[in-house]
């Protein structure tokens, strides 16, 4: 079932799909990233995250980490600062709507 989740959180990032948004979201203790260097579970170690799960869909690389500190807005400045090329969002379990 997460498997099945984080690949809809990746779709969603990529575009292909769309989530709704709803005003209370809580924040994530887990961050999906696609589109990182190869060597993005080692470094991202040492900025403190836990690779939890390699994502892999047709030729799309993609990695679940632990955020530290569950602090999910701070991770993502993170990540979106020390590789500005990936792609990192929250992961939900929300239902997902196809994209128009």
């Amino acid at each position: 079932m997460k498997r099945l989740v984080t690949l809809a959180v990746a779709l969603i990032a990529l575009g292909v799909v769309r989530a709704p948004v709803h005003a209370e979201v809580a924040p994530a203790d887990h961050l999906v990233v696609f589109d990182a260097p190869d060597d993005f579970p080692a470094t991202a170690a040492k900025l403190g995250f836990t690779t939890v799960e390699t994502l892999s869909f047709h030729t799309l690389v993609g990695y679940r980490v632990r955020v530290p500190n569950n602090d999910s807005a701070g991770a993502i400045a993170i990540l979106k600062t020390r590789y500005p090329s990936a792609t990192v969002d929250t992961e939900t379990t929300e239902d997902f709507t196809p994209a128009n």
